[in-house]
């Protein structure tokens, strides 16, 4: 423990509610995770043979499940896909029925038009994407801005690992993209943060897959935060708001980015 706070010394963190302005500091907090993930490339068959020796990891789409539907653990994969599409599904449709939060039922009208309404397909693509066809990357599941530490000598301490599981390389990336970045950074953030950092890795198309899939896992995410009572209330109600503090920043900054990015990329 001495140890870590010698080390967290000389720096600081970020708050939830102050999103990164600046380029090169966005670069430079992904580029440390990418040297990282960089040890842990797999392809699909490498990674079930990862997951056999290190059974207290699981899959990126096995950790959703555990989360979101505890009950289905030992279902098949189809039963559990066809959960996390329906549950989506739900979402976007109360979400584009409500006026509870308008900026955000904007953001997913525009989209639903550039997909022709045709959210079920999309989200399941993805979700066969992921569990059969991606690279694989070990993933932090909580890449945001207060789980990092800035030290004074550029260096950047990741911390918080304990949602740690295997899944699409691109996934924490577009976490972070959406969630702790500024507006304009955030829906320019393909063509000038991703590309730049993890085009030595991937093949151009390989890429794009990988991100553009990892943002439907992130809206997927987001879609069930947005429609939780406790962030309709804070919408509503300033009290509501201050208790969640600085997490209900987070989550309207993903909310409202994710789908700008996903209209960016697929027009």
């Amino acid at each position: 423990m001495m140890i870590v706070m010698e080390l967290l010394q000389n720096g600081k963190f970020r708050r939830n509610d102050e999103p990164i302005e600046l380029i090169d500091e966005a670069i430079a907090i992904l580029r440390a995770l990418k040297d990282f993930q960089t040890q842990f490339l797999m392809n699909q068959t490498q990674g079930q043979q990862f997951l056999s020796n290190y059974p207290f990891i699981s899959s990126g789409f096995d950790f959703m499940i555990s989360m979101f539907f505890p009950h289905l653990t030992k279902e098949s994969q189809e039963a559990k896909t066809k959960a996390l599409v329906d549950m989506f599904v739900g979402n976007v449709e109360t979400i584009l029925d409500s006026d509870t939060v308008p900026s955000i039922k904007e953001v997913f009208v525009k989209l639903d038009s550039v997909i022709r309404k045709d959210w079920k397909g999309m989200m399941e693509a993805a979700l066969e994407y992921i569990t059969k066809e991606s690279p694989l990357g070990l993933l932090h599941g909580d890449f945001k801005l207060d789980n990092f530490f800035l030290c004074d000598d550029g260096k950047v301490i990741i911390i918080d690992w304990q949602s740690v599981s295997l899944g699409n390389p691109l996934f924490d990336a577009a976490n972070f993209v959406t969630q702790s970045l500024s507006r304009e950074l955030s829906i320019n953030s393909y063509e000038s943060i991703i590309i730049p950092i993890y085009s030595n890795l991937f093949e151009a198309t390989v890429l794009r897959k990988c991100f553009e899939t990892a943002l439907w896992m992130q809206l997927l995410s987001v879609s069930l935060f947005a429609n939780s009572p406790m962030f309709k209330n804070a919408s509503a109600n300033q009290n509501s708001k201050k208790e969640i503090g600085a997490l209900y920043d987070l989550i309207m900054r993903g909310a409202e980015f994710t789908p700008l990015l996903l209209c960016k990329l697929l027009s």
